[in-house]
């Protein structure tokens, strides 16, 4: 430890050597200009003597003194290339001019989306190109090479869901992604290798980023909409924002209310014990309700174009229920033992609340420091009442109830200063999180509970960003110590209790090659279980099944290598997984009654993934067809009744995206994708396939929005698997009724962009209080 910090006080004080020749490059509203050419050419013949590209501060420095005459050549894509001849030492800050300004009387085309690789990131350019029409931030993603979507779920291949950013701030509420259109987006960039700034929770990263709009006075959107589903859903949202020269004041509240989701499926489990017994369960979900409210308060104020503060506040609650009736019958030894019919009623109350603030600025030319301080407290009950007629052992009620509760106290510093060549990055984030879970069950058929677990974690990082040439070199490490102690009535578990002392390496380099480019990123990650998944506490699910949480679980440790290539429009990545304390879900036959299985977690030795990935999304004409095949196999092996089983069979995918766009400001849309059966963990999945169609226009001079859009066209989009344990297999299919129209209209005035710089800490931790 001690060499590290030695290491990284070199590096420090080395940086203030002299810079013969720098500057800053900013765009038209002062905002730094990352990734621009900058070129010393000698004169009079234009010979090459050096270059660089800006960093993340829109900053560019030559070591080298030139004694011969110069000239300093800026170019960006989208602005009027800059030339300066001798320039001097510092040049200080020079305002590049877009191109469009210039062009009066021209219609600009929307052009293709621009492709860049940066170290293990891939960046999509989104200002000016084909997909700035094309609806939301959510239509805008579905469209990124390695991004797929099934509705609007949204995952990255080989990785899995990905953890999204707007602006540097966590998204916590998937509706932002529906909110934010795509006319305000600049680009998008696709982490697949986070870097050591990220938690080592993180799996994959999304960052957004949103044209910054100028312009004082009162701005917003109005939305409104609703769907049927078997049954209505309608809500509406306001977005209020208030701009004084530094000051920004904004506000959002929004609404969801309905009937939701209604659905039916078959849920059969072969116990082999002796005698083997099995049960057969159909089920239907007929009345699934959802009332959910929002809303984001806060300001910003710019004190300089350097120094920023601002605070928000979020308040969410959620007031979802279900009613379930289902049909079950109990055999032992293929011989019908009972019939239990079923009805299940079950009503929750959640709530969660985030206060944020930070700060933003440039202690120094160089030297530029981001602090954001959380808190989160979330509470959440759970009432379930089940009423079951038994013809072996008559008529029982099982009333529940379920209370967790949530705090979360976390704080993280970032250090980005700018070296001569290139930018190191350091700094620390703490978390503090204590979770309660009370469980009562009046009729005591399971026991009631009272857990608690207390977690902190400390963190440390270092990071460093070289350009070499044309190309580009990312190295990153970050430690973390993280101890949880678990209680229970009270008292502290110290078996269950665990300390972790973790180092995470990631490294990626993108070099082109030709006109391809390409790049080679490593990591070693981490992911937690979360919390409900950790909780002892009992809970019930019905006659024969109960479920619980394991507090012995290890976190799994991901040992990842992506190699990615872009060409034009083109993308192929392949990426190989090593798994260790891989997390599986478990079920065994709960110990103190034989009749019951227990749905639990454990964790298996390892599992190995390979996935390979193409996307193409080629212009033709005004139609934009996006296509994605993947190809993913893992190979695992686990027990099964029968004695052991490998899980390999590969998973393929194939998806195709269409828009079209037609005079008048129409977009047509048509999704369709794919999926074959194969191996998900213990379980073999089936195959299923959907079709979403959709309709956009804009009126009003693009301030008004109708958007028209059919979800699984043909209701084709089931589920079906098949798991296996030591001494269980389940087979089980569910059809939900998820083919919708929905209907939205949104109309935005005086449009302005909150500049609202908070990113938030210990973001991933927020997420595992779920």
């Amino acid at each position: 430890m001690k060499n590290i910090l030695l290491l990284l006080t070199c590096m420090f004080v080395s940086s203030f050597g002299y810079s013969q020749i720098s500057g800053k490059l900013v765009d038209e509203e002062d905002q730094p200009i990352e990734f621009c050419s900058v070129q010393l050419l000698s004169l009079p013949d234009s010979v090459f003597i050096a270059g660089t590209v800006s960093n993340k501060l829109g900053e560019f420095h030559f070591n080298e003194i030139v004694n011969v005459d110069n000239i300093l050549k800026i170019s960006y894509i989208g602005y009027e290339t800059v030339c300066l001849p001798n320039p001097k030492a510092n040049l200080g800050v020079i305002q590049l001019v877009p191109l469009a300004t210039q062009l009066k009387g021209v219609t600009i085309t929307a052009q293709k989306p621009r492709y860049a690789l940066k170290g293990g990131s891939l960046i999509t350019s989104v200002k000016n190109s084909i997909l700035s029409t094309i609806g939301t931030a959510t239509d805008v993603l579905k469209q990124i090479p390695g991004v797929w979507a099934s509705g609007d779920k949204l995952e990255v291949f080989g990785k899995g869901s990905p953890t999204i950013y707007i602006n540097g701030r966590l998204m916590r509420n998937p509706g932002e992604l529906q909110l934010l259109k795509s006319d305000d987006i600049e680009s998008v960039e696709l982490v697949t290798n986070p870097g050591a700034e990220y938690d080592a929770n993180t799996n994959a990263v999304l960052n957004i980023k949103t044209i910054r709009k100028q312009g004082d006075g009162l701005s917003g959107r109005l939305e409104t909409g609703g769907a049927w589903m078997e049954g209505w859903d309608y809500g509406g949202e306001v977005n209020l924002n208030y701009r004084k020269k530094g000051l920004d004041v904004f506000g959002t509240v929004n609404t969801l209310h309905g009937e939701g989701m209604t659905g039916e499926g078959t849920n059969n489990i072969k116990v082999f014990t002796r005698p083997v017994w099995e049960t057969h369960s159909q089920s239907d979900i007929y009345n699934s309700a959802l009332h959910r409210w929002s809303g984001r308060f806060g300001f910003n104020y710019d004190f300089s174009k350097k120094h920023s503060v601002g605070m928000s506040y979020n308040l969410s609650a959620a007031l979802p229920k279900n009613e379930q009736s289902s049909y079950n019958e109990k055999f032992e030894d293929d011989a019908q033992v009972d019939i239990v019919e079923t009805t299940t009623k079950t009503s929750s109350d959640s709530r969660t609340s985030h206060f944020n603030t930070y700060y933003s600025g440039s202690l120094t030319r160089r030297l530029k420091l981001n602090l954001d301080l959380d808190f989160v407290a979330s509470e959440s009950e759970r009432n379930g009442y089940t009423d079951e007629h038994s013809q072996a052992e008559g008529e029982r009620t099982v009333t529940t109830w379920a209370d967790a509760d949530n705090k979360l106290y976390a704080g993280k510093l970032v250090m980005i200063y700018g070296l001569k060549k290139g930018k190191l990055s350091f700094g620390g984030e703490y978390s503090n999180i204590h979770r309660t879970n009370l469980s009562t069950n009046e009729e005591q058929v399971i026991k009631n509970d009272n857990t608690e677990t207390k977690e902190q974690k400390a963190s440390g990082f270092v990071s460093y960003d070289l350009p070499i040439g044309k190309a580009y070199l990312q190295a990153g490490l970050r430690y973390e110590h993280t101890e949880t102690d678990y209680y229970r009535e009270k008292k502290l578990l110290d078996e269950k209790s665990t300390i972790y002392n973790d180092w995470y390496p990631n490294a990626a380099l993108s070099l082109p090659i030709k006109k391809v480019n390409m790049s080679v990123a490593y990591s070693l990650r981490t992911s937690h279980p979360s919390f409900s998944q950790l909780d002892g506490s009992i809970r019930y699910l019905d006659r024969y099944m109960y479920s619980r949480g394991n507090p012995m679980l290890k976190p799994q440790m991901k040992h990842d290598v992506t190699w990615q290539a872009v060409y034009k429009f083109m993308r192929l990545a392949a990426t190989y997984q090593c798994v260790k304390n891989y997390i599986m879900e478990t079920r065994e036959i709960y110990e103190e009654d034989p009749a019951v299985t227990m749905v639990g977690y454990t964790n298996l030795n390892k599992n190995q993934k390979l996935n390979v990935s193409f996307s193409a999304s080629p212009r033709i004409g005004c139609w934009q067809p996006m296509l994605r095949l993947n190809y993913g196999q893992q190979f695992l092996e686990a027990s099964v009744p029968e004695g052991s089983m490998k899980f390999d069979t590969p998973i393929y995918y194939a998806g195709l995206s269409n828009q079209i766009t037609l005079p008048g400001d129409v977009i047509l849309s048509a999704d369709v994708d794919y999926m074959s059966e194969g191996d998900n963990g213990v379980q073999r999945i089936g195959e299923k396939w959907g079709m979403d169609l959709g309709l956009r226009r804009s009126f009003m001079k693009k301030a008004l929005m109708v958007n028209l859009r059919v979800q699984d066209v043909f209701k084709t989009r089931d589920n079906y698997f098949k798991r296996y344990s030591v001494t269980t297999i389940q087979e089980s299919w569910s059809k939900w009724s998820t083919r919708a129209v929905t209907l939205t209209l949104s109309y935005t005035f005086n449009k302005t962009k909150s500049k609202y710089k908070g990113k938030g800490a210990a973001m991933d931790d927020l997420q595992r209080l779920d």
